[in-house]
């Protein structure tokens, strides 16, 4: 009997004990007359954690505005090379064409650009 006499005994002085404590602690949080380093320096930890996350929304958010515009830059960009590319097929095109036409205007046989034959124009009468 005496051990169990023994351990009531130690889980109510635990309690009182604990509940002292908690008290002890309330008064000390709710109680702002005492100047605690611990607390002072808890309000500046959480001033600079503020001030960081403030920070950090603010570079997010710069961020976001930059990624949206890089993506829409990025667009353009791809915008004027389908357009670069378009123009290039055309102007290839084009030139194949002119190529081919200066091909059949040299090879024909009624050759206009070929001066075998002089043409005197007399100006005095004209």
């Amino acid at each position: 009997m005496s051990e169990l006499e023994q351990e009531k005994n130690e889980s109510t002085n635990k309690r009182q004990s604990g509940i002292a404590n908690l008290k002890g602690l309330r008064s000390s949080l709710t109680s702002p007359k005492k100047k605690d380093p611990l607390l002072d320096e808890s309000r500046g930890n959480d001033d600079l954690i503020n001030y960081l996350e403030s920070k950090l929304e603010e570079i997010e958010k710069k961020l976001a505005n930059t990624q949206n515009e890089y993506e829409s830059l990025q667009g353009d960009y791809m915008e004027l090379q389908d357009k670069m590319n378009l123009s290039r097929e055309k102007y290839k095109r084009a030139a194949l064409l002119l190529t081919d036409f200066l091909d059949d205007l040299l090879t024909s046989t009624p050759n206009i650009l070929q001066s075998d034959k002089d043409m005197h124009l007399n100006l005095d009468k004209m």
